[in-house]
């Protein structure tokens, strides 16, 4: 579940119930269908201080907060870029079926250089935009 944090806080009890019951009904449904599910949740709020602000129930809290991977933004990952920009790359022109020269050292390393305000998804878009229909990355 992408942005735990900001789920409401009916939904939020929606989730609880399944999580504890390990089980849901389908919306006009008559039966409960038992269910044996993780969660993967990510968000990029504190949640801890989400809490205190009473915008996350507790008990929601401590029911999801079993393993936490802290995963850093791209800007702090630079290591990573490279792999990540051909990754995409490759992806993309199997994707377009496209036949690309490979990327120029000089323009990965604008990528390297660049502070990634929208973190990998930015990355990715730009990857996808470049090998679609060939325009440079000229915002960065």
């Amino acid at each position: 579940m992408d942005e735990i944090g900001s789920i409401s806080k009916e939904f939020q009890a929606r989730l609880l119930r399944v999580l504890q019951n390990k089980d849901v009904m389908r919306v006009g449904g008559d039966r409960v269908i038992p269910v044996d599910v993780r969660v993967i949740a990510a968000t990029n709020k504190d949640l801890v201080e989400e809490v205190g602000r009473q915008k996350i129930r507790i008990d929601l809290y401590y029911r999801l907060n079993i393993l936490r991977i802290h995963v850093p933004p791209l800007r702090e990952r630079k290591e990573d870029i490279p792999y990540l920009v051909k990754r995409f790359f490759d992806f993309f022109v199997q994707k377009y079926d496209k036949v690309l020269d490979p990327l120029p050292a000089a323009l990965v390393k604008r990528f390297v250089d660049y502070s990634w305000p929208g973190n990998v998804r930015e990355l990715q878009n730009l990857m996808e935009r470049f090998c679609f229909d060939g325009r440079e990355a000229e915002e960065i």
